[in-house]
């Protein structure tokens, strides 16, 4: 039979079995939820997972999610880790010059039909977001030299294009901004975190 056997109340970093969240945004209510799954209970053991769910009063909404990774002994303190600061880093962009410069970019795309039946999913998924998973020590270099396609020089005439071209690699690094440098960010804040407990990472 399955047991709903409670994790140990002294345990370091201490963690309920289930945490609910509530986020009014504009005219719509964002919720978010984590409970602790069967595996868990039935050996005693924490809720690895976590969440952040954020609002801003110009429109834009962040949810965050991070799977706990069973094998690591304090995960579910890694899983935290890694919610708060990709809601760090993503905070400052959004608070910052970087968004309106953004939002610009998107205007112009949506009000140009050119660039709007041009627009693939491959111009984003250029962005390399996969190379995360890269060794650590290569990590850095990576997140500097790769993550940020390089538009190719062209000797066209055509303003257009030319246009077409730099809105591309302008919304390119700008999304790089909210995706693989916040991944980059909160990966650092787990390794100080590990270090400096003497945890094995």
């Amino acid at each position: 039979l399955w047991k709903n056997i409670q994790p140990p109340a002294e345990g370091p970093f201490f963690k309920e079995n289930t945490s609910l969240s509530f986020e009014k945004a504009n005219n719509k209510t964002l919720l978010g939820a984590s409970i602790r799954g069967k595996s868990h209970a039935q050996k005693g053991t924490f809720r690895d997972d976590d969440f952040q769910i954020n609002s801003w009063e110009n429109g834009w909404v962040l949810q965050v999610v991070s799977d706990g990774a069973g094998s690591a002994e304090y995960s579910r303190e890694g899983s935290k880790i890694a919610c708060k600061s990709v809601l760090e880093k993503v905070s400052k962009f959004i608070n910052g010059d970087k968004l309106e410069h953004l939002e610009k970019i998107i205007q112009e795309i949506e009000s140009s039909t050119t660039l709007k039946d041009n627009a693939t999913t491959n111009d984003i998924n250029s962005i390399k977001i996969d190379h995360i998973e890269t060794p650590n020590e290569n990590l850095e270099q990576v997140i500097d030299s790769e993550t940020i396609p390089e538009t190719p020089d062209t000797e066209q005439e055509d303003v257009s294009i030319t246009e077409e071209n730099s809105i591309k690699k302008e919304l390119s690094t700008l999304v790089n901004e909210l995706t693989v440098k916040p991944a980059h960010y909160a990966f650092q804040e787990i390794r100080k975190f590990a270090e400096e407990n003497k945890y094995p990472i």
